[in-house]
C-alpha cells in the first residue's frame, strides 16, 4: 500500500481501482486507452498522414483553415457547410500543376522585391569591399581562373537569354565564379535587391564547401551574402543580393510551396551531366515553369559530356564553352603500376575466386591486349595481368601496397583513393590501420586516414580538407562523392580503382538493386582531374588499357535504371495529374511499362 502511494505521487495520476490482479490489470488499461482514443476522436477531427508523405506547407495551412471553418460551422448549426467543405477540400487536393501555378501567380502578382535605398547601400558596401586588402588579394587569384576571362560573355548571355548552357571542363571555376559575376553585376547596376541566386549541387559536401570557398573569396563570413542549405542543416544568406548553394532535393521541396520560385532571380543547375533523377525532374518542371516566369534566368552548367543533349532540350539555347586549367597529370594503368611496384597477386586464395563466366570474360579481354604489348612489359607483368582479380579493388593488399609505394618513393602530397562503397572503404581503412607487411608497419603511424562517403555527418566530411602536419601524409578513401565539385587542395595522387556502385532495375522482376560495376570514361576523366586541380599530379588507374577501351562513354541516366514509385509520389505532391505525359517530356523518358508498373504498385498499396 505504501508503495502504491509513492507511485501515485510520482505519476501525478489516479491509480487503478483496488483489488485488480494479473490479467484484470491489463484489461483495465486496455479499456482505458480505448476510451481515451474514442474521446479524442469525438472531440476533434484530425487528418492522419503517412510518415513518408511530404505535404507542402501551403496545403497544410489551408487544410487547417478548412478544419477550423468546419468546426465553427458545425457548432453554429450550419447544415449546408458539409457540402461546401467537401467541394473546397476536393479542389485543393485535386488541383493540377497548371492551376497550382496560376494560383501562385495571383498570390504574388503585386510582389516587388526592389528597394532603391537598400540598392544604394549595397553599392556603397561594394565600393568599400574593393578597398579591402584581403578581398583584392583574393580577387587577383580569381582572375587566374578561365571563367573570369569570359566574364563579359557570361553576363551578356544571361542578360539576353532566359536559358544559357555553360560547358566547362574541370578547374575552369564555373561553380564559384558565375554566381559572383552575376551578383556583383546586379549590385553595380543598382538592382542588387532583385538578385537572389540559387545554385544546385548534387551532394551535401559540395554545397557546403563551395559556399565556404565563395564566402572566403568575397572576404566575408559565411551567411552574409553567401550561404548554403542542405537537408537538416543550413547557413542561409541574407534575403536579398545573395547566393545560396543547395542540394537539388532542397529546391524541389521549395517548388511544393512556390512552383514559380518568385523569390529566385537566377537559378543555376550544376553538374547536370551526372543525370540524377532530381536533376532530370527539375529540368522537366522548368520547361513548364519558364513561360510563366519570363524574368527567371536559368543557367545549366555541365562538364564536357554530351552537352548538345541539354542544349537541344531547352530549344537550342545558347552555349558558352570555357576550357579549364589543368596542371599536368601523369596517367598510369594497371600494367604500369605492376611494372613499377613488382606486386604479385595471390592466385591461390579461394576467397578471391570469381565465377567462371567472369574469368572467361577477363581472359577474352586481356589475351589480345597482352599480344599487343608483349614487347613493352616483361613476362611477370603479363602473367599478373592474366589474374582475374588483378583489376579493380578485389585485392585490398594491392591498393595498400601502392599507397606505401607512394609514401616511400614520391614527394609530399595527399592520396585520394576511389572505392565503390562503404564496405571496401572499411576494408582498406582496416588494412592501413593494422598492416601485416614490414613496409606497412613502417608507415602506419605516418598516415592520416579519412573515409569519405555520404553516410558521414557533414562535420566529419569537412575534416578531409584540413592539411596534414609535417611528417604525416593524408590518405582519403572515398566513394564517388569526391569525383565532382570538391577540390581538396593538397591532393597530388589519385588511385582510381575504376569501380563504383549504381542502382539497377530489372523490369521483369520489378526488383531494384545496388550493383558494383565499372565506371565510364566520363568518370575516369573527373577522377583524373582531382589530381591536377592545384598542382601537377599522378593518377593510378587500377585497370588495364584493354578494360578502359570497353568502358561506356557516359553513365546511364538514373531515371532509366531505378523504380519510379518515389518520383511519382513527388510529382503528385506537385499536383502533376498525368505522370505518363510528364515522363515523356523528360530528356530521357523511362519505358512506359516501368511507369505502369510503378503506378499499379502504388494503387495496390493505397
Amino acid at each position: 500500500m505504501h508503495r502504491g502511494n509513492k507511485s501515485q505521487a510520482r505519476s501525478g495520476k489516479s491509480s487503478r481501482p483496488p483489488g485488480l490482479s494479473g490479467r484484470e490489470i491489463g484489461m483495465y488499461y486496455k479499456n482505458l486507452a480505448r476510451q481515451r482514443k474514442n474521446s479524442d476522436t469525438k472531440n476533434e477531427p484530425k487528418i492522419k498522414l503517412s510518415c513518408d508523405v511530404t505535404v507542402p506547407p501551403g496545403v497544410i495551412m489551408r487544410v487547417n483553415e478548412y478544419m477550423d471553418q468546419f468546426k465553427l460551422a458545425r457548432e453554429a448549426g450550419q447544415k449546408h457547410f458539409d457540402e461546401n467543405f467537401q467541394q473546397q477540400f476536393r479542389h485543393m487536393l485535386n488541383v493540377n500543376f497548371e492551376a497550382f501555378i496560376e494560383e501562385t501567380k495571383k498570390q504574388n502578382k503585386d510582389l516587388n522585391l526592389q528597394n532603391r535605398s537598400l540598392d544604394a547601400h549595397l553599392q556603397d558596401k561594394q565600393k568599400e569591399r574593393l578597398q579591402n586588402a584581403d578581398f583584392r588579394a583574393r580577387f587577383e587569384d580569381r582572375l587566374k581562373l578561365p571563367t573570369m576571362r569570359h566574364a563579359t560573355d557570361v553576363i551578356d548571355a544571361v542578360d539576353k537569354n532566359q536559358v544559357v548552357l555553360i560547358v566547362g571542363s574541370t578547374g575552369c571555376g564555373k561553380t564559384t565564379q558565375v554566381p559572383q559575376l552575376l551578383l556583383d553585376d546586379c549590385i553595380e547596376k543598382g538592382i542588387g535587391t532583385t538578385c537572389r541566386i540559387v545554385c544546385t549541387q548534387p551532394r551535401r559536401i559540395s554545397a557546403i564547401t563551395v559556399a565556404e570557398r565563395v564566402s572566403y573569396e568575397r572576404a566575408e563570413p559565411l551567411g552574409h551574402s553567401v550561404g548554403y542549405q542542405i537537408r537538416l542543416e543550413s547557413r542561409k544568406p541574407r534575403e536579398r543580393a545573395s547566393i545560396t548553394y543547395c542540394t537539388t532535393g532542397v529546391l524541389l521541396q521549395q517548388l511544393q510551396s512556390d512552383p514559380l520560385l518568385h523569390n529566385v532571380s537566377v537559378l543555376l543547375l550544376d553538374e547536370i551531366h551526372e543525370r540524377s533523377i532530381e536533376t532530370d525532374m527539375l529540368m522537366a518542371l522548368l520547361k513548364i515553369i519558364l513561360p510563366h516566369r519570363p524574368s527567371l534566368k536559368v543557367i545549366l552548367m555541365s562538364a564536357t559530356v554530351r552537352e548538345e543533349d541539354f542544349c537541344n532540350y531547352f530549344n537550342r539555347c545558347p552555349m558558352l564553352r570555357i576550357e579549364g586549367v589543368m596542371h599536368p597529370v601523369e596517367v598510369l594503368y594497371l600494367e604500369d603500376v605492376l611494372a613499377m611496384t613488382g606486386y604479385q597477386f595471390d592466385c591461390g586464395n579461394n576467397k578471391r575466386s570469381q565465377p567462371r563466366l567472369d574469368q572467361s570474360e577477363h581472359r577474352n579481354m586481356i589475351e589480345p591486349y597482352i599480344r599487343q604489348v608483349r614487347s613493352r612489359y616483361d613476362n611477370n607483368v603479363l602473367e599478373q595481368l592474366r589474374v582475374p582479380h588483378s583489376e579493380g579493388c578485389e585485392d585490398i593488399d594491392f591498393i595498400a601496397n601502392l599507397i606505401y609505394y607512394i609514401c616511400n618513393k614520391k614527394s609530399d602530397g595527399a592520396i585520394l583513393v576511389f572505392m565503390p562503397g562503404l564496405n571496401k572503404i572499411s576494408q582498406l581503412h582496416s588494412t592501413l590501420k593494422n598492416p601485416r607487411s614490414p613496409l606497412g608497419q613502417r608507415w602506419r603511424d605516418h598516415l592520416l586516414i579519412f573515409p569519405l562517403h555520404s553516410m558521414l555527418p557533414s562535420a566529419e566530411q569537412q575534416s578531409v580538407f584540413k592539411r596534414a602536419p609535417n611528417g604525416k601524409r593524408k590518405v582519403i578513401i572515398s566513394t564517388i562523392i569526391a569525383e565532382t565539385s570538391v577540390t581538396i587542395d593538397d591532393v597530388v595522387y589519385v588511385i582510381n580503382t575504376g569501380r563504383t556502385k549504381v542502382t539497377d532495375y530489372d523490369i521483369e522482376t520489378n526488383i531494384q538493386s545496388l550493383e558494383e560495376c565499372w565506371v565510364t570514361h566520363a568518370n575516369t576523366q573527373q577522377r583524373k582531374g582531382r589530381a591536377g586541380r592545384v598542382q601537377p599530379g599522378v593518377c593510378y588507374n587500377l585497370f588495364s588499357r584493354a578494360r578502359e577501351a570497353l568502358m561506356s562513354e557516359v553513365p546511364t541516366p538514373e531515371i532509366l535504371r531505378c523504380k519510379l514509385e518515389t518520383i511519382i509520389l513527388s510529382l503528385k505532391v506537385l499536383h502533376i495529374d498525368d505522370t505518363y505525359a510528364m515522363f515523356q517530356t523528360m530528356i530521357d523518358a523511362p519505358a512506359q511499362r516501368t511507369v505502369s508498373t510503378a503506378i499499379n504498385l502504388l494503387k495496390r498499396s493505397a
